[in-house]
């Protein structure tokens, strides 16, 4: 009965968190040349029969893609790849496998087209794929390194800079004896030359990420709530402006979901042009914005050293340890000979760090302390280090 009740909660917060994300229908990455508001209005028309031939619900997402002279589409929660040939679109995923991959993120990288993340079955999608058009098949991409690993959700947020796949974990939902929340606060980075994974941080505190609506351009990422608060990203350097007021660019929302009229943006490199249904309802400009607002921009990555209340005591007992270690071996040098103790025989590289100031996650790599080591054991050993330095 705990079981089914469990499996019952996972449902219902899937269904909503599906529901919550019908506000845009469809998204349109273009490229030069760009179509025109009548070739988008065929595009859109066309994509609503094909919906309808293929039993897709109509309220489902979905993203356009240029590549070369072509355009593909990819309803959200499914592995088709459409390719439009006019009048129509033909598909050319040859598989039967459809799901997880809700909030998937596509994107275009040399030639190649990729997917990212997504959540179905009550599991998150961790992989990188690109799709084989020989096949016609998804393939996951062989990785190293430390590879995002969530529970509950899809990622938060995603977007390409440069040969980077940034994305990030507000939190996750852990199922345990209920569904938990954990807050998670983490950014991640994935190299898609070297396919490596990597942490790169945390985002800054006062970033709102939890905006109605977030719209992709090429240089830039913009984060607008209903009232036209803005902040923008910038994807050439990971910083950002926020405060900025942007007229009304979205239609008004409609109280009842159902009755809301589906949005198109149709995106022309920094100029996003938007479509209430089928109608052109109002443009903007990322770059004149971003630019036209002489304000401090902010890295949205954390320092790589942040004391929180959790080490910030810890941290500094550290950093007051090793300056007195460094002042007595500093006075230790006026003698004609030194005779490294047991601790520098046994661990170096931490004396290379004296008069410095180190992170725990430095110190535990200094102390040959890794995860495979409880967090009350990495504790007591880094206190018991320490206390011997202190002697």
């Amino acid at each position: 009965m705990r079981c089914s009740l469990r499996i019952l909660t996972l449902l219902v917060l899937t269904q909503f968190w599906i529901i919550s994300m019908r506000a845009q229908n469809l998204i349109l990455n273009d490229s030069q040349p760009y179509l025109s508001a009548a070739q988008v209005k065929e595009l859109l028309v066309s994509s609503r029969k094909l919906f309808l031939d293929y039993g897709i619900p109509p309220e489902t997402k979905a993203m356009v893609i240029k590549l070369d002279t072509c355009y593909y589409l990819f309803p959200d929660g499914y592995n088709y790849v459409f390719q439009w040939q006019s009048p129509a679109w033909k598909n050319l995923y040859k598989g039967k496998f459809h799901g997880s991959n809700f909030n998937s993120f596509k994107f275009v990288y040399q030639g190649v087209i990729y997917s990212y993340g997504g959540f179905g079955f009550m599991h998150f999608h961790p992989e990188v794929t690109f799709f084989d058009r020989g096949k016609g098949e998804w393939e996951i991409i062989r990785w190293d390194g430390d590879k995002p690993k969530i529970e509950g959700k899809s990622q938060d947020l995603t977007f390409i800079s440069g040969h980077h796949l940034y994305t990030y974990f507000n939190y996750q939902l852990v199922l345990r004896q209920q569904l938990d929340y954990e807050e998670l606060n983490t950014v991640y980075r994935f190299d898609l030359d070297a396919h490596v994974w990597e942490k790169a941080g945390k985002l800054q505190p006062d970033f709102q990420t939890t905006t109605r609506y977030m719209v992709h351009a090429a240089d830039y990422l913009a984060f607008i709530s209903d009232e036209g608060n803005t902040a923008i990203i910038s994807k050439l350097d990971l910083r950002y402006k926020q405060g900025i007021l942007l007229a009304s660019i979205f239609p008004k929302r409609n109280a009842v979901p159902d009755r809301q009229p589906p949005i198109t943006q149709h995106v022309c490199g920094n100029k996003i042009y938007f479509f209430q249904d089928t109608t052109p309802y109002s443009q903007v400009d990322l770059d004149s914005v971003y630019r036209a607002h002489d304000m401090r921009t902010r890295s949205i990555l954390q320092p790589a050293l942040v004391l929180n209340k959790k080490v910030w005591m810890t941290g500094l007992f550290v950093l007051v340890v090793l300056s007195v270690t460094g002042i007595a071996r500093s006075s230790g040098t006026r003698s004609a000979r030194h005779e490294p103790s047991d601790l520098e025989k046994t661990y170096p590289s931490l004396f290379d760090h004296i008069n410095q100031t180190i992170d725990l996650e430095t110190l535990d790599r200094c102390l040959h302390l890794d995860d495979s080591i409880s967090m009350n054991s990495r504790r007591n050993k880094r206190s018991q280090i320490i206390k011997e330095l202190n002697q």
